[in-house]
């Protein structure tokens, strides 16, 4: 049995330039965040998809740790899998965690917890006699839109919203080849159907009336070289970047800082967004 575990690390700066730097380049392309600096819910997104402010809502307005078998997980796998949320707020102590995992049917479980509770991993490893790997911190940024304005750049792509689903599939088979991260580092689990779950995330994000892609394609072929996917709560003004990627071969070129910049302008004018989620 094995448990990986991610910190919760939430920082929220506001980022007022769209240069390279202050987006936090494209060393970070190809990652995904679970995060939101906001507390309603999203509205017409897919009902399988468990948005990214509900995962914060669980570390914030919540102080009551959630273990929760995943569903969607365990099929993807073949092995029995759960993820357990600590909320910012919980009292319970890491061996009443430990506890919770100890008891449950699982063969493997996620948990993420904030930064603070540097101990859990041991206590869970003790008490509950299972395999911990600490494989990821997350760290999570707002961008106010209503304070940000930037000039148009000079681009090697053009940007697109409408792009097959078989080009994006291979633009994301090609972006998370090799990406590391909680699937990845854990040996139970294969690398192929790693890639497979991001195929299958951006496809279930499509699905629903509240995301928006954007794509850079190359000016000469057409073809992607990188994307961002966006959630939109209509209601509170906000968005969230779910999942990007770029393009191994065409990095260091811009596309990541360009793909922010149009993302963040386009759901301002389209959307009336204020606030995007990174």
């Amino acid at each position: 049995m094995m448990i990986s575990e991610s910190s919760f690390h939430h920082v929220a700066p506001v980022i007022s330039s769209t240069s390279r730097e202050s987006v936090f380049g494209e060393r970070y392309v190809g990652t995904t965040t679970e995060t939101r600096h906001f507390t309603k819910t999203s509205v017409g997104a897919s009902p399988d998809i468990r948005t990214l402010n509900i995962v914060l809502d669980e570390y914030v307005a919540s102080d009551v740790p959630r273990l929760e078998a995943s569903a969607r997980e365990t099929e993807r796998f073949g092995l029995r899998v759960a993820r357990l949320t600590v909320p910012v707020g919980c009292r319970r102590d890491d061996h009443e965690l430990a506890s919770m995992c100890e008891s449950g049917p699982f063969d493997l479980i996620f948990v993420r917890a904030p930064i603070e509770r540097a101990g859990l991993g041991a206590e869970l490893s003790r008490a509950a006699g299972r395999e911990i790997r600490a494989v990821e911190t997350l760290v999570y940024y707002e961008w106010d839109l209503a304070q940000s304005s930037s000039a148009p750049q000079q681009q090697s792509f053009r940007i697109e919203s409408v792009v097959s689903f078989a080009s994006l599939r291979l633009l994301i088979e090609e972006s998370f080849a090799g990406y590391k991260n909680h699937y990845s580092a854990n040996p139970l689990l294969s690398a192929a159907v790693t890639v497979d779950a991001y195929v299958e995330w951006a496809q279930t994000l499509l699905q629903g009336t509240s995301s928006r892609l954007l794509a850079a394609c190359d000016e000469s072929s057409g073809d992607p070289i990188g994307f961002v996917l966006s959630s939109v709560d209509s209601e509170a003004r906000s968005a969230e970047v779910v999942l990007n990627g770029v393009s191994p071969k065409r990095q260091r070129e811009g596309v990541y800082a360009g793909l922010m910049t149009a993302t963040a302008q386009r759901l301002h004018a389209d959307d009336g967004v204020l606030r995007l989620a990174i």
